[in-house]
């Protein structure tokens, strides 16, 4: 199974619901279905969807359109005002997620804070080794030498620090379930911080290549560690965002 994909909370006792059961004895088994896929387009497209666009769905699910005409608007299962309807229990739920992710992220940046705190006040230090008098050079190499060790820990501590900001950053923005421990991942994001790379240029790098293929089909394979953090990082960081490509004419790929 892909370690893409992404679950949403269903009670196992769902079938006994009486709106359910009624959705069984009208519309059979294969409305129920119906509904489940519906519920399943609501978490994917954030929470509602468009009652003009019944046709495109039941096409895409297979169904009937009068099908989820009537799931919507006979059962009391969804809410709708016309042009949108949705699941109160879907909304509950995913902002519940988003509230959940907003907290993480916020963590993360206050770790990334800290960690590049820790990592100056570590260089200060080091720097003031390096002025003491002749007199106390065997000592001072001593002291320099487990300096040097110690931030050697530290700066391998922050790269799994930034890579775990990144990773969720980038699982947030495009909706992935990418893990900051895989080996391959963690070199290029080290790799791209000792070239001088902050945490807020891999923001933009994923903010611009997420705007531009999130909801592009072909493109949106893409967006994954190897691609957005590999040799192209610094190309995607300069690039001009989609919005404005066609003031500009200029893309990157």
């Amino acid at each position: 199974m892909s370690k893409e994909t992404f679950y949403f909370s269903h009670d196992y006792g769902a079938r006994n619901d009486p709106k359910l059961i009624k959705v069984l004895r009208v519309l059979g088994q294969a409305g129920k279905g119906v509904f489940w896929d519906l519920i399943e387009l609501l978490y994917e497209q954030g929470g509602k969807l468009e009652m003009v666009e019944i046709d495109n769905y039941a096409f895409a699910l297979r169904a009937d359109a009068e099908c989820i005409n009537k799931l919507i608007t006979d059962f009391d299962l969804f809410k709708n005002d016309g042009t949108f309807f949705w699941s109160e229990s879907v909304n509950r739920r995913l902002n519940a997620r988003a509230e959940k992710s907003k907290k993480a992220a916020a963590s993360a940046n206050k770790r990334w804070d800290k960690g590049q705190e820790d990592a100056n006040a570590s260089n200060e230090d080091a720097f003031a080794l390096q002025t003491d008098s002749d007199g106390n050079a065997i000592k001072d190499n001593i002291v320099k030498d487990i300096t040097v060790k110690d931030i050697t820990v530290k700066d391998k501590n922050n790269n799994n620090d930034l890579a775990t900001d990144v990773i969720l950053y980038l699982n947030l923005k495009a909706s992935k379930a990418y893990l900051p421990t895989t080996p391959k991942t963690l070199q290029l994001i080290s790799a791209r911080a000792k070239e001088g790379f902050s945490i807020e240029d891999f923001k933009k790098v994923i903010d611009v290549k997420t705007n531009e293929w999130l909801n592009d089909a072909d493109q949106n394979k893409f967006l994954r560690p190897e691609t957005l953090f590999g040799t192209k990082f610094e190309g995607y960081l300069n690039q001009v965002p989609a919005n404005q490509v066609k003031k500009t004419g200029r893309m990157v790929y």
